[in-house]
């Protein structure tokens, strides 16, 4: 177990990417690992806890935020005026909501 203050969302994503077994992060930064999680998967835990900057957003977060800033580019235009980009924006401010949206940025439905 690792100790220091997290992003439980964030740390939570970037040791899955890593595709290191855990059950879960705390808030405290204690990562409780899968039985069949190896040493080496729990030293590579590790450097990513080091490496863990708490204060940036998850993908997730920061598209929410980039999609929320464009929606608000659109306020006051008619529907009629909107482009391809625009519908673009929109859609993928719903999907971004929904939490379909991977950090990948791959759409993900379940």
């Amino acid at each position: 177990m690792f100790s220091m203050k997290v992003n439980v969302l964030k740390l939570t994503e970037e040791l899955n990417t890593a595709s290191i077994p855990i059950w879960g992060v705390s808030s405290d930064g204690r990562i409780d690992f899968q039985e069949t999680a190896t040493p080496a998967q729990k030293a590579q835990a590790a450097q990513i806890l080091a490496a863990h900057d708490p204060t940036k957003p998850t993908a997730q977060e920061q598209a929410l935020k980039d999609a929320q800033t464009a929606l608000k580019a659109l306020n006051a235009k008619k529907v009629s005026a909107l482009s391809a980009a625009d519908f673009q924006t929109l859609f993928k401010l719903w999907l971004v909501e929904r939490g379909w949206v991977a950090a990948d940025g791959t759409i993900q439905v379940p």
